[in-house]
């Protein structure tokens, strides 16, 4: 049985964050900030196992805060790891294969995975839309290396 563990990352507190995602130890306690001051209402749940196992991040969704995440730095630990995530209600998240939220010049059908409000437990088998707007499954477990989210118009 694989452990789980969450890391709760508001903006804020980003630049304080050492390298790597929080053992189960270490995720007890990050710091004294008070999370209802400090955790927005809409977060982006990533997790680097299926079925939401393994380390999970919660991570700010507000599209005023969050142009670009590479997932460098504090979130390194994400990095080509993300396996499931939970979006926001209200929001569409993109996960990009690239840094700084691009597209492969050699294969940008691929490149992206876009996501509306829900649970994906899986990525390896993630219903998406792909071409022509056609909806088809593929494999985007361990893929992704930034993230965009905003807020959806429904």
């Amino acid at each position: 049985m694989m452990l789980s563990t969450r890391l709760i990352i508001p903006l804020s507190f980003v630049s304080l964050i050492t390298p790597g995602l929080a053992s189960p130890a270490q995720r007890k306690e990050l710091s004294s900030f008070s999370e209802k001051d400090s955790i927005p209402f809409a977060v982006l749940t990533v997790c680097t196992a299926i079925d939401f196992d393994g380390n999970c991040a919660d991570i700010p969704a507000e599209d005023d805060l969050i142009d670009c995440l590479d997932l460098v730095g504090g979130f390194t630990g994400l990095n080509k790891e993300i396996s499931s995530a939970v979006v926001p209600e209200g929001f569409d998240c993109n996960f990009f294969s690239n840094f700084a939220c691009t597209l492969s010049q050699t294969s940008p059908l691929h490149s992206k995975l876009s996501l509306s409000s829900g649970s994906f437990s899986n990525f390896l088998s993630i219903s998406d839309t792909i071409a022509g707007g056609v909806r088809g499954t593929r494999d985007f477990n361990d893929r992704t290396s930034s993230i965009k989210c905003i807020k959806s118009d429904a």
